[in-house]
């Protein structure tokens, strides 16, 4: 968890206009602690978490209220 906050904290740092961001295979179970820091890319419109091992969303996605598109391909959800 701890690469992935140094590198969202890095491109936001380096282009806070970021519009996508990708995290696929970065092993995630759970991104609720991402959630404040994905919050600061207030122009991000597709994150992709693709092949991590979520088995759940956060109860609340509203604080990306930019969001159009978000992959959620081959994780273990199991609700949604």
């Amino acid at each position: 968890m701890e690469v992935v906050i140094n590198l969202l904290s890095s491109i936001l740092s380096s282009n806070p206009n970021t519009t996508t961001i990708d995290l696929e295979f970065s092993q995630l179970a759970n991104i609720e602690p991402l959630l404040s820091y994905l919050n600061q890319f207030k122009f991000l419109k597709g994150l992709s978490l693709h092949g991590n091992r979520l088995n759940e969303l956060p109860d609340d996605l509203s604080m990306l209220p930019n969001l159009e598109e978000l992959d959620l391909t081959n994780n273990v959800i199991q609700k949604v």
